[in-house]
């Protein structure tokens, strides 16, 4: 008797014990970066030792920001030349309630009806030196397109919002890079930091490569909490604008009188021409609104803010009184005039995209190769590239040409302190540049 229940103790400990271990796996699974390439200019990344964590005690593990070199240096203001003849792009109300902008002829009448969204009056509208102060300047304005609408089979433009995370890596929601109704993957992303208006003092940046958490593909029917994505850009403007500091939250450190901050940029106050036949933001307003923390789950966030369309992907902003800085705890994705919610960045999200943000940094944007590798060589003057000694005085005398085409290419990705991206082709034939910008 005691050997049938011996037998039946084990089988069920192992079933449970599977059950459990499946469940784990699921979630590792669903937690995981998955990526698109949506364009194939080739980089060279470096791998960079400045990101680590760090504890804020009782608050929880955060990754430091930057301040950039915007403030220590006056900007040139560039206003491009949008196309004479652009389409004049409408908003309209897809079915879930979100804005697509349709391009129509500024020349007919248009028969689209206008998307109507909530009052913007009770949030506040930043002027132009709020927008230069942090935590403000690290955000951005996204226009994103999209294989189809929601009703039609024609690419669509939307807007969404965005923040610096890093020198080249912009932290949004998912549904900002990937929807699933309107034909899955964004086919281009543009990023435009502190934009006031019709000023952009750091210009458009393009999207290279977009990475969603897994669960937010594959869990359609449940995919809310893994509503969070990450943005390479195609060039490291955070050097210049500064970046926000990440704060993964101890479990108990929030309570429901916390006060949080939604910055972002409303679709209302955002209008979009071509250049080169592209559609940009031509105008985008900034606008913030601040409340209480209903509740907080394990991945997400409930608070009393009213937000807008075009607000999603806005980082969801903490000032920790004790510290005097402001911390961001996760990305607005839904919301309405009375209540919102946005995806938490929980401490695996947090190493995750930490992960990311170490092996994807791009030098200062104008940095040649050969004062890039100065920079990396040791106090003796050696770097060796399979065989191939590079010193100090060697990188004197050699041109960049030369460095592009003979030196580079030998670089080993996985041994070296250098990660080339390969995108499309193996590393020996891609084409590098010697301006990393």
């Amino acid at each position: 008797m005691r050997y049938y229940l011996h037998v039946i103790f084990i089988f069920l400990y192992y079933e449970c014990f599977e059950a459990f271990g499946s469940n784990i796996h699921e979630e590792d699974v669903s937690e995981q970066l998955v990526e698109r390439a949506i364009s194939n200019i080739e980089r060279t990344y470096h791998q960079e030792e400045g990101f680590n964590l760090s504890y804020l005690e009782q608050v929880g593990y955060y990754v430091p920001s930057y301040e950039g070199e915007s403030n220590k240096k006056a900007q040139t203001i560039e206003f491009p030349s949008y196309d004479k003849d652009s389409f004049c792009f409408v908003a309209q109300a897809a079915r879930d309630g979100s804005y697509e902008f349709v391009p129509i002829d500024s020349n007919e009448k248009s028969t689209i009806i206008q998307a109507q969204s909530a009052p913007i009056s009770n949030l506040e509208k930043l002027q132009d030196k709020k927008v230069k102060r942090i935590p403000y300047r690290y955000l951005g304005v996204l226009v994103i397109t999209f294989p189809k609408g929601q009703a039609d089979n024609f690419p669509v433009q939307c807007v969404g919002s965005g923040v610096l995370i890093g020198p080249n890596h912009v932290l949004t929601a998912a549904h900002n890079l990937y929807d699933h109704t309107r034909g899955g993957w964004a086919q281009e992303v543009i990023f435009t930091p502190g934009q006031y208006k019709n000023i952009k003092p750091f210009g458009d940046k393009k999207g290279n490569i977009l990475k969603v958490f897994k669960g937010w593909i594959e869990n359609k029917d449940d995919n809310l909490p893994y509503d969070m994505g990450i943005i390479i850009l195609e060039d490291s403007v955070g050097y210049q604008t500064g970046w926000a500091s990440l704060l993964a939250s101890d479990e108990h450190y929030l309570d429901n009188d916390y006060m949080l901050t939604i910055a972002g940029y409303p679709a209302k106050r955002v209008k979009i021409k071509t250049l080169e036949k592209t559609p940009r933001v031509k105008s985008a307003q900034m606008y913030k609104n601040s409340g209480r923390l209903i509740f907080a789950e394990k991945k997400r966030l409930t608070y009393d803010i009213n937000t807008l369309e075009g607000q999603s992907g806005s980082p969801i902003i903490a000032h920790i009184d004790k510290e005097r800085r402001y911390y961001i705890l996760g990305v607005h994705t839904h919301g309405g005039a009375y209540s919102a919610e946005g995806t938490l960045l929980t401490h695996s999200r947090l190493l995750s995209i930490l992960e990311t943000i170490k092996k994807s940094v791009l030098p200062p944007i104008g940095t040649t190769l050969s004062s890039f590798f100065q920079d990396k060589l040791d106090g003796d003057g050696a770097y060796s590239a399979e065989g191939t000694l590079l010193t100090h005085s060697r990188l004197q005398s050699i041109s960049e040409e030369e460095l592009r085409k003979s030196i580079l290419p030998l670089i080993n990705p996985i041994s070296s302190s250098f990660l080339i991206a390969k995108l499309d082709e193996p590393p020996l034939q891609m084409k590098k540049e010697v301006l990393v910008g």
